[in-house]
């Protein structure tokens, strides 16, 4: 059984791939920088490998199956280690899908906002997801290697923050400059607007890191019911006091 174990383990070594557990991932990275001269490695038609040393990108591979070798690809060369006799070379392995990636959902709290119709600041929430395509996989790796994060949970962590981020900026901004009430906002009157907004705010943070924000979906501004309630009696008495003081201005016309 022991001799079984060690051909399966010398047979891996032998062959590089995203393993079918990690399909659904954005970044895989391999776990081994060792790795075997002639070793074969196979790249899906969605993604692409990239060969990363001393925070560098050595190489990239696409689709295929290819033979890491020297003779067959020239960047090897720059990877081999001399102390192991040329027989490896080292290197980190990513392997990064470029296809579009859809419902990743998004939210938490966007802090207190100033409802422009009644003054009241109200603590509010925002959910949602989106889809979002990785445009340049060198400037992403480089990027989170540069931060010491690389891991598929990293990238997404990281990315999820600055849609928050972004979208509690834009709303806050969006409230006070288009003067919006905050009960038209949660109702889904301004969400295409918003939308566009978040996008196109996010885009200046990750653009430098080679990724796109597709779309947005299911997005939704939502505060409490309790806040809810005096938001809308407020507004009452705010429209009673404007139509009453027109009746007023009317009847000394």
């Amino acid at each position: 059984m022991g001799i079984f174990d060690s051909i399966k383990g010398e047979t891996k070594r032998n062959f590089i791939a995203r393993p079918d557990a990690a399909k659904d991932l954005i970044i895989y990275k391999h776990p081994d920088q060792n790795v075997r001269l002639a070793t074969q490695l196979t790249v899906d038609s969605d993604e692409v490998a990239l060969f990363v040393k001393d925070g560098k990108v050595a190489g990239k591979l696409a689709a295929g199956r290819h033979t890491l070798d020297t003779s067959n690809i020239p960047f090897i060369g720059s990877l081999i280690d001399s102390f192991t006799g040329g027989n490896l070379f080292i290197s980190e392995i990513f392997f990064v899908s470029i296809r579009e990636f859809a419902g990743v959902k998004f939210g938490g709290p966007i802090g207190d906002v100033r409802d422009p119709e009644t003054g009241l600041g109200i603590g509010t929430m925002v959910y949602g997801d989106f889809s979002l395509r990785v445009t340049d996989p060198e400037k992403l790796v480089l990027g989170l290697v540069g931060m010491r994060n690389a891991s598929n949970e990293d990238f997404l962590g990281w990315f999820k923050n600055q849609m928050l981020k972004t979208t509690r900026d834009r709303i806050a901004e969006l409230l006070v400059k288009k003067r919006w009430p905050l009960l038209d906002v949660t109702s889904g009157a301004y969400t295409e607007e918003i939308e566009a907004e978040v996008i196109e705010g996010v885009t200046r943070h990750v653009d430098s890191y080679g990724v796109q924000v597709v779309r947005m979906g299911n997005f939704h501004v939502s505060i409490k019911e309790e806040d809810e309630r005096q938001l809308k009696t407020l507004s009452k008495d705010v429209a009673y006091s404007r139509l009453a003081g027109g009746f007023q201005q009317y009847a000394q016309g």
